[in-house]
């Protein structure tokens, strides 16, 4: 009924509904993720929050390369001496001891390094027929025997009932790594003498390891081992028989070697040995050939000479080491092992010498016959195509 003006009505409309926005909250719908963060502000301060961020991206990280690494690890599992993964599965193995060590468990310790010991003998076994990953092999097989002995050694001072214990275990390890190693040592010496040699001279090492854990089994036993403990005497006895039979295995390759070398020196005239060779030319032709160098020969003698001293030697210690088992005399009887092994060593060594010295004497014949049949068959052509002319 009043007719408002237009201009009025709009402007008044415009003021009214200012004042309503100002008055009444409005209304905004909070998703699911906007509702679960407004509760982590509620217990989780916002400091706390970052942090807790960056370890969840610290863990996710090492997540990612501990996956890598177990993929590695499980991948080196199978690896050899010379492959590309086999410092990964030696770093596994070293980690195992690392945690034993931080934890001063030396019992653990020296098992470890037993275990791996006998793992690298068997490697040795699949690769013996390539003496270049042999060689990488028998470093690490002589480091673990090394270990081993250190570790022992301190088990004894710390819980010695517990060295005991490892004692039986290592004097019986060790005789299977060192039959695997004369076997290594065998095939190995057909390729390369001197990583034969050091073959060895690991085997030694592991001989070593396990007379030394038979002396802890008896040291305490000045009358010998008691019949209350029938085991332990069969383990020492069996360790003793393996001397033995070791020192009688050298003695029999040997004589064997030094019968060889003798039949080649009969063969050869020390003082002067010549061979003529009548060649049909313009006149007759000597070729003097020496088969084998005189001092050569004389080295070699003397070398066959040392050897047959050493296995005198060592019969008449292998005398006294069983007089000493007969006796109980488990003490007296490991040191004279310690003997006979010793010299049993040295033959052996010699004996590798003397092979590669008689090989390398062949090889020199070889190459001094080639090269006198081709000098004679151009001087024969030579001789041929003037009488023809």
């Amino acid at each position: 009924m009043m007719s408002p003006d237009r201009d009025w009505v709009s402007k008044n409309k415009a003021q009214m509904m200012s004042q309503i926005r100002n008055t009444v909250d409005e209304t905004v719908e909070r998703s699911m993720a906007d509702a679960l963060f407004g509760m982590v502000d509620i217990f989780v301060p916002a400091r706390m929050f970052f942090v807790a961020r960056a370890m969840a991206v610290f863990a996710l990280i090492i997540s990612m390369v501990g996956s890598g690494w177990l993929a590695s690890v499980s991948a080196s599992s199978n690896s050899l001496p010379g492959d590309t993964l086999y410092g990964v599965k030696l770093a596994t193995e070293r980690t195992k001891v690392m945690v034993a060590h931080a934890t001063g468990n030396n019992e653990a310790v020296t098992k470890y390094h037993m275990a791996s010991a006998q793992k690298r003998s068997k490697e040795l076994e699949q690769v013996s027929e390539e003496p270049a990953r042999v060689e990488v092999g028998i470093k690490e097989l002589k480091k673990s025997v090394e270990l081993t002995t250190e570790s022992l050694e301190k088990t004894k001072q710390d819980d010695p009932e517990a060295a005991k214990a490892l004692a039986k275990d290592i004097t019986e390890q060790t005789k299977d790594i060192s039959l695997s190693l004369k076997e290594v040592s065998r095939e190995t010496a057909e390729k390369d003498i001197d990583i034969a040699k050091e073959v060895l001279d690991t085997k030694k090492a592991v001989t070593d390891t396990g007379l030394d854990a038979v002396e802890l089994l008896v040291e305490e036993s000045v009358e010998g081992i008691g019949e209350e403990d029938a085991a332990m005497k069969v383990l020492v006895e069996e360790k003793m028989e393996e001397i033995l039979l070791n020192a009688e295995d050298i003695k029999l390759v040997a004589e064997g070697v030094s019968d060889a070398v003798s039949t080649t020196m009969n063969m050869v005239e020390v003082e002067e040995t010549t061979t003529t060779i009548d060649v049909v030319v313009e006149e007759e032709q000597l070729v003097e050939e020496e088969v084998i160098p005189e001092d050569s020969m004389a080295l070699l003698e003397e070398k066959v000479h040392q050897v047959d001293l050493s296995v005198k030697e060592a019969d008449v210690v292998v005398e006294e080491l069983r007089v000493l088992l007969d006796a109980n005399d488990m003490v007296g009887a490991v040191e004279k092992a310690k003997e006979l092994q010793d010299l049993s060593s040295q033959t052996e060594g010699a004996l590798v010498d003397m092979v590669k010295d008689v090989e390398d004497s062949n090889e020199e014949k070889m190459v001094e016959v080639v090269n006198d049949d081709v000098v004679l068959e151009d001087e024969i052509t030579s001789s041929s195509t003037e009488e023809s002319l």
